[in-house]
C-alpha cells in the first residue's frame, strides 16, 4: 500500500495511507518501518496492518490520557480524534466505542454531570440548554436530563439569585432606566421577560 509520511511535531509524523490520513505515530516507532519523509512509500499488506495496529495504540494511550482528565463529551471526544490526532473516519469510531465499552466515555454521565455544573453555577434553563446544543448533546438527551435536573425550586433559586445580581449592578428597579437595564441583563442570560416580571412585582 502507497505510504506518506508527513512531520508533525519534533516527535512524531502524520501517516496517510493511500492517500488518506490514518493517524499521528512516534518517530522512534516509525523508525522501525524506515518510512521516508515526504515522498511516497510503498508496504506490503502485513507491514501495513502492522503500521495500523501501531498507530491504533498510539491513539489509544493518548486519548485514554484526554478522557483522564475530566469527564468528556462525545463531540469533544470526536473532535480531539479528528483533529489532534488527524485520525482516519474507521479509526476514529473503533477507539470512540471501545471508551463507550469500558465506559470512560458515557454521553448520559457527561450531560448530568454539566448539567449540575451550571446549575451550580446559577445558569438559567436556557442558558443551560444552550450550552449543551454547543456541546453537540441529542436533544432528547438534553430535554431528559433537564427535566430530572433543573426542578422548580433551582429555577426561582437561580432567578432570584441572578436578579440580586443585576440590582446591585444597575440599582432598584424603581427607576424605570434601572428596571431596563435590569431586563436586559436578565434576558442576556436566559431568564424570561415574564419571570423576571412577575417575580419583581411579587417583591
Amino acid at each position: 500500500m502507497k505510504i506518506r509520511r508527513i512531520k508533525r511535531t519534533k516527535t512524531t509524523s502524520l501517516i496517510f495511507i493511500n492517500e488518506e490520513s490514518w493517524g499521528i505515530l512516534s518517530d522512534k516507532i516509525l523508525h522501525f518501518f524506515s518510512i521516508p519523509f515526504d515522498d511516497d512509500f510503498f508496504l506490503a499488506e502485513k507491514e501495513t496492518q502492522q503500521l495500523k495496529e501501531e498507530i491504533h495504540k498510539f491513539a489509544w494511550q493518548k486519548f485514554l490520557n484526554y478522557l483522564s482528565y475530566r469527564e468528556r463529551s462525545l463531540f469533544e471526544c470526536r473532535q480531539y480524534l479528528n483533529k489532534k490526532l488527524c485520525l482516519s473516519k474507521i479509526l476514529e469510531n473503533i477507539l470512540i466505542k471501545k471508551a463507550e465499552n469500558l465506559n470512560y466515555l458515557n454521553e448520559e454521565r457527561f450531560t448530568e454531570l454539566y448539567c449540575e455544573e451550571l446549575i451550580q453555577k446559577k445558569k438559567s434553563y436556557q442558558e443551560i440548554y444552550e450550552k449543551m446544543l454547543a456541546k453537540k448533546i441529542e436533544i432528547k438527551l438534553i430535554e431528559k436530563i433537564l427535566s430530572q435536573k433543573y426542578s422548580k425550586k433551582i429555577k426561582l433559586e437561580n432567578l432570584r439569585l441572578n436578579l440580586e445580581k443585576a440590582i446591585k449592578r444597575y440599582g432598584l428597579p424603581k427607576h424605570r432606566k434601572n428596571k431596563e437595564k435590569i431586563l436586559n441583563f436578565m434576558t442576556r442570560k436566559g431568564f424570561s421577560y415574564y419571570d423576571v416580571i412577575e417575580f419583581l412585582e411579587e417583591k
